[in-house]
């Protein structure tokens, strides 16, 4: 192995130039299209820190940035074959860290140096070489190969200009020893700690950082200085710096990470240089925030000016029917304060669009084709896919919205896998065992995003606008349903008559979609002196819930109609008759009865014709009354 590699390196030492850029050009298009899913988290990132740039924009970045990472790899392979002259002139320092070193070197002191993961890196190792000063024994912080022959490669080509490589396993003892002596200590720190990190901001994102630095600068009062490589041709750079301004050492992390963030943000090149394919960011915290250490969640807030930015994008594919739909709002709704830090986007079914814009549950409501054009639909969540969504939830319960998730491409996805069919293509799933179907449909959507990390009470209040309060009686007549779930014109005719002659002034107005048109018309004949007005199948969504949400009650079979009566607030009587008002009962906290036959289980499975309209008639006048 240690062999390969020599031939390797002293192949791309002697190569031509625009040989080895055809190398870079080529591999970096190679992970582009064979390790797609690695080229997307670099895409990601570049579209989350700069959301003001094109779609093309981003793509030519994350190119480059992986093109110059290639770029990097040969020239550590290449390095020790090319002579300590010619790199001289290849690599340069800038004038002002000469001019820090000399002042170091005129007063010594123990100094940490914090590098970022730019192209050229590896140049910094060669230091000593570069400069006519000698310099502080300089011990650099790296990652050991389990490999012997690559770590004996490795420790012989980056020591041979008398910097030390420390072990990250064992080897805080020795940079402690470096330190104590005057000398420099070197690490990468914008790699993702991972939980033995601090928690902090980054680009408005949460993010852990190495607390390896502030560990040491405070254990032995070192100074900081950020030094970088930046990039000024094929193999060649100049060496930056400066020292490194924070508060206090608790503040090391957060300056850091701001040093770098205006670095990338203010000149373009180096936002090339930088390793943008590297998962920097916190992850894994789906529906709910990480856990803070003591004072973390005070700091990202006071450093993000209060309240934390909805920089990461969550997408939510809404179930099939509104009344599921209806069911998973009040998650929803909660997963916006759960996870401050999202923006929270939802998908709807297009024929729902009009109904579900007039609810405010979502950041953003997108309407995507009907479920019964499923190419349609993969065509449009393939078109989210610039939108580089984080995580995925997907609602709706059929294979096509498993093929859909993939084609939206976000970089983690989770589900409910209900008894009925196993989920495809995502493997973080809520398995909602048998027993789940004897509960509501909203206790299983609470059980799905509890298990993925929402926190806090659920807030089942209606979600619709504010109501009008109607100047005289009027009741709303929901006439919709089909088969065995929708109530004849001559009982909903008894009941009118019923409520007309308890009622003084009452107005009824009878609503329905486009199949239930021939009904409401029968209805209206039946009404005789009642005093009816038929709107079904006239009017908009908005116009009907801006109309239903002005009754004083609504009456109604189990329609899409009555759960958005249910949703404005409106106290509703639903009459239930083969639906399981149990687990697809209403959902919001507004006056509401649930009328079944007298002879119906809870559960329902009885006709719905069978209902006694004095029941009904009963818990209507309770809320008029009211």
């Amino acid at each position: 192995m240690r062999f390969l590699i020599a031939v390797l390196g002293w192949s791309f030492a002697k190569m031509p130039e625009v040989l080895l850029r055809g190398i870079c050009c080529f591999v970096a298009r190679f992970i582009d299209i064979v390790l797609n899913s690695r080229m997307r988290v670099g895409y990601s990132n570049l579209s989350h820190c700069f959301p003001e740039l094109s779609e093309s924009q981003i793509r030519k970045i994350g190119l480059e940035s992986a093109r110059r990472m290639v770029e990097m790899a040969l020239f550590v392979l290449a390095s020790p074959h090319i002579s300590l002259e010619k790199l001289r002139r290849r690599i340069k320092v800038d004038g002002y860290v000469l001019s820090e070193l000399s002042k170091t070197l005129e007063n010594p002191s123990p100094v940490i140096l914090v590098i970022p993961h730019f192209c050229m890196m590896e140049s910094i190792t060669l230091l000593p070489a570069l400069v006519d000063e000698k310099l502080p024994e300089v011990g650099v912080f790296y990652r050991p190969f389990d490999n012997a022959a690559i770590e004996d490669w490795v420790l012989k080509s980056r020591q041979r200009c008398k910097i030390h490589l420390l072990s990250r396993k064992k080897s805080t003892r020795v940079a402690v020893d470096f330190l104590r002596n005057n000398g420099c200590v070197a690490m990468l720190f914008d790699q993702n700690a991972g939980l033995s990190g601090s928690l902090g901001l980054f680009f408005d994102r949460l993010a852990y950082t190495t607390e390896l630095p502030r560990i040491l600068a405070q254990h032995e009062k070192a100074r900081v200085a950020c030094i970088y490589a930046k990039r000024t041709g094929f193999w060649r750079a100049q060496i930056c710096g400066n020292w490194l301004e924070y508060s206090s050492y608790d503040d090391m992390s957060a300056a850091m990470n701001m040093w770098l963030e205006n670095l990338l943000k203010t000149d373009s090149g180096l936002r090339c240089d930088w390793l943008w394919l590297h998962r920097r960011w916190a992850r894994g915290y789906y529906f709910g925030m990480p856990k803070f250490r003591a004072g973390e969640l005070e700091k990202c807030l006071e450093a993000s000016g209060g309240s934390f930015k909805r920089v990461c994008r969550i997408l939510i594919t809404l179930p099939a029917s509104l009344r599921e739909t209806f069911a998973a709002i009040p998650m929803i709704k909660q997963l916006r304060n759960s996870r401050s830090d999202a923006k929270v986007t939802a998908v709807c079914q297009d024929k729902f669009f009009g109904v579900l814009s007039a609810f405010d549950f979502a950041d953003e409501l997108l309407s995507a084709p009907n479920v019964d054009s499923p190419l349609k639909r993969i065509g449009f969540f393939a078109s989210l896919r610039p939108h580089y969504f984080d995580l995925h939830a997907v609602l709706e319960n059929s294979m096509w919205a498993d093929i859909e998730s993939v084609a939206a491409g976000s970089s983690e996805r989770v589900a409910i896998q209900f008894p009925s069919r196993r989920r495809h293509f995502i493997k973080k799933v809520y398995k909602a065992d048998f027993a789940s179907d004897a509960e509501s449909l909203a206790s299983v959507y609470e059980g799905f995003f509890r298990k993925f990390g929402l926190t806090g009470e659920l807030d089942f209040s209606p979600i619709g606008p504010r109501r009008e309060r109607p100047s005289k009686t009027r009741i709303a007549i929901l006439c919709g349903g089909s088969g065995e779930h929708a109530m004849s014109p001559q009982k909903w005719g008894e009941l009118i008559k019923l409520l007309d002659r308890s009622l003084d002034e009452a107005v009824f107005e009878v609503y329905g979609d486009e199949p239930d048109a021939r009904a409401a018309y029968a209805i209206t004949a039946q009404a005789e002196y009642a005093e009816i007005k038929n709107y079904a199948a006239k009017l908009g969504d908005a116009e009907i819930i801006r109309r239903i949400g002005a009754c004083t009650v609504a009456i109604g079979t189990d329609c899409r109609l009555t759960h958005i009566a249910n949703a404005l607030g409106v106290p509703v009587v639903a009459v239930y008759g083969p639906t399981n008002p149990i687990r697809n009962g209403l959902v919001y906290e507004a006056p509401r009865a649930v009328v079944r036959p007298r002879n119906s289980p809870p559960q329902g499975g009885v006709l719905v014709e069978l209902v006694d309209v004095g029941d009904v008639a009963s818990e209507a006048l309770k809320f008029i009354k009211e």
